[in-house]
C-alpha cells in the first residue's frame, strides 16, 4: 500500500507531507515539516518500522544555514542508539516516536497497539523537538474511543503536558484532525 497525505496548522503557518509506504516486512515512512514565521524551519524525516509498526530507524535532516542531523536506529523493544552506536539511555523502553508538529507520528502507537473498543495503552515514546531536534521521553495514553463504518477515534492524553483531545483516524490510522492544532487537507 502507498498512501500520501498532507496537514496544515489551524494558524496555517506549520505543513506536514507524508508518503507511507507499508509492505509485509516493513513500513517505510518520508516526510517534510515546513514551519513558517520569523523562526522558519524545513525538516525532512524517514522512518522505517518494522511489520508490527516497530520504530526501528529514524533519520531527521534541519535544513537551511545550520543543518542539522539526528538519526536512531531501535531493536524495535525500547533500546536506541545514535548514529555513531552509542546507547542514548534517557529514551530507554521507548518504541514509539513523535515528532513534534506531526499529525502522522500518532498513526505509529495506533497501528502497533491495535486497541480493542475502550481499551487504554499508557506508553513512553521518544518525543523529538522541532527545529532543535532534541529528545527526551514523554509518557503518553491512547484509549480508542468509538470505531464504526465511518471511522475511528482515539483519545490522546499527553500524561507529562496534562493535553489531551480526541482523534478522529482513517482506516488506515491516519490523523484526519488534530482539534485545535492541525486539519487534513489532502490525501492519495
Amino acid at each position: 500500500m502507498e498512501r500520501e497525505a498532507m496537514w496544515v496548522s489551524l494558524d496555517e503557518r506549520t505543513f506536514e507531507y507524508l508518503r507511507l509506504q507499508t509492505a509485509d516486512e516493513a513500513v517505510m515512512a518520508d516526510g517534510w515539516i515546513i514551519h513558517l514565521d520569523e523562526y522558519s524551519y524545513r525538516i525532512q524525516y524517514r522512518l522505517e518500522c518494522d511489520s508490527e509498526w516497530r520504530v526501528r530507524k529514524v533519520e531527521m535532516t534541519r535544513l537551511g544555514k545550520d543543518p542539522e542531523v539526528l538519526s536512531l536506529r531501535s531493536d524495535g523493544f525500547g533500546h536506541w542508539t545514535d548514529e555513531k552506536g552509542k546507547q542514548v539511555a534517557s529514551v530507554d523502553g521507548c518504541i514509539d516516536i513523535d515528532i513534534q508538529a506531526s499529525p502522522f507520528t500518532n498513526t505509529l502507537p495506533i497501528r502497533r497497539l491495535a486497541l480493542n473498543r475502550q481499551e487504554s495503552k499508557t506508553i513512553d515514546v521518544v518525543f523529538i523537538t522541532l527545529p532543535d531536534l532534541q529528545v527526551k521521553s514523554v509518557s503518553q495514553r491512547y484509549t480508542l474511543e468509538s470505531q464504526d463504518q465511518t471511522g475511528t477515534v482515539y483519545h490522546f492524553e499527553g500524561l507529562d503536558s496534562g493535553f489531551s483531545t480526541d482523534l478522529p483516524v482513517d482506516s488506515d490510522g491516519l490523523v484526519i484532525e488534530y482539534p485545535e492544532w492541525f486539519k487534513r487537507i489532502w490525501k492519495r
